[in-house]
């Protein structure tokens, strides 16, 4: 008996540690989602300012 309560106890502090190492990686996962996020907003942002950009270039040259 006194086996079985410390082998629940081993693998109780094992699987806390499990759920504590799960808990990080979701956090450090999360972070990085979102600076990929910032980063692709950010890229998207400046396509379309360059595609503007791009867009006022060829109507000047149109009209010269």
């Amino acid at each position: 008996m006194v086996f079985q309560v410390t082998d629940v106890m081993q693998v109780n502090a094992m699987l806390r540690g499990k759920l504590t190492t799960m808990k990080e990686y979701l956090t450090s996962a999360e972070v990085e989602n979102k600076a990929s996020r910032e980063t692709i907003m950010r890229l998207v942002s400046e396509a379309e300012r360059e595609q503007r950009n791009v867009s006022k270039y060829t109507l000047d040259m149109d009209n010269l």
